[in-house]
């Protein structure tokens, strides 16, 4: 049984509205403690606490912009230092139901600063593919430039807050940062590594919503790759038509799913519209997708 006392440390967890879901604890030894058959416990959390939107959200004013980090401590010691702007989510994983808390709150542009480690560098990858589809701009700050720091906390404890600021604005757009993460992380010395990046990479440009970043990413292919324009049209072009037919898809099957469900509840008028109006609407991107538009 792990006692209270081996917590030191309580940060009240608040929503976007500023209500208290719960309180998270940290162990006083840097190390942790074991509990059962897990080892190094850092962080306890009490019974019941939810987590809605990211750690530090309540706080934001006005902001168009936010920096994400990983560490809770970040985000509750750094704006002590005058860096206001900054939210984090922990051990769990960035998930879909803090975008909406994003869009909530106007955010139009974060940049991820997460751990210099393993961690933070597939962290930073899944968090770009989540937001590709969204109207949110994301930019990352590439996590090796701390070194040897591990996270910002401590980058900022050495070299001060305004250091940091100024580290944050080497932060790469999320296309150019992925594009080249993928090329970094697969041989292309050979004919097979360099298939297999090209198409990572367009596969990505396939599904991010800004038409200038989904361009970016092709540029980046072609920049690191020393390809023309022509090399990669056809191959981009069958991405991005597999991605909206990908897309009609899923939409029929969701507005099919939701219409029968409505028809059940006996709302037969607005379930035909339903279909009715989404039918119109695929018809038309078909239609857009076969004359290349």
């Amino acid at each position: 049984m792990l006692l209270a006392t081996s917590f030191r440390l309580a940060l009240p967890f608040r929503d976007r509205h500023g209500t208290i879901t719960g309180f998270l604890k940290r162990a006083h030894e840097k190390a942790g403690f074991d509990i059962r058959d897990t080892k190094g416990v850092r962080w306890d959390s009490t019974k019941g606490l939810t987590k809605p939107d990211l750690f530090g959200l309540n706080r934001i004013r006005k902001q168009e912009e936010l920096v994400v980090v990983e560490g809770y401590p970040d985000a509750a010691y750094l704006p002590a230092l005058g860096l206001d702007n900054i939210v984090a989510f922990g051990q769990a994983a960035f998930s879909e139901k803090y975008i909406e808390g994003l869009r909530a709150l106007g955010i139009k542009r974060i940049i991820l600063a997460l751990d210099n480690d393993n961690a933070g560098l597939k962290n930073s990858e899944e968090i770009c593919r989540l937001l590709a589809e969204s109207n949110i701009q994301v930019f990352v700050l590439d996590p090796p430039t701390m070194s040897p720091h591990k996270d910002p906390d401590e980058y900022v404890a050495a070299h001060g807050s305004d250091s940091f600021r100024k580290l944050i604005e080497t932060s790469e757009r999320s296309s150019m940062w992925l594009t080249k993460r993928i090329f970094a992380t697969t041989d292309i010395s050979s004919d097979l590594g360099r298939a297999r990046a090209i198409s990572g990479a367009l596969e990505f440009a396939g599904t991010i919503q800004n038409p200038l970043e989904a361009q970016a990413v092709v540029d980046t292919i072609r920049t690191q790759l020393s390809l023309t324009p022509e090399m990669l049209d056809i191959y981009y072009r069958q991405v991005l038509e597999n991605a909206s037919r990908k897309h009609i898809q899923e939409s029929i099957q969701n507005v099919t799913r939701d219409s029968q469900r409505m028809a059940k509840e006996g709302k037969l008028e607005p379930a035909l519209r339903n279909l009715t109006l989404t039918a119109k609407q695929m018809l038309v991107r078909v239609r857009s997708s076969r004359n290349g538009a």
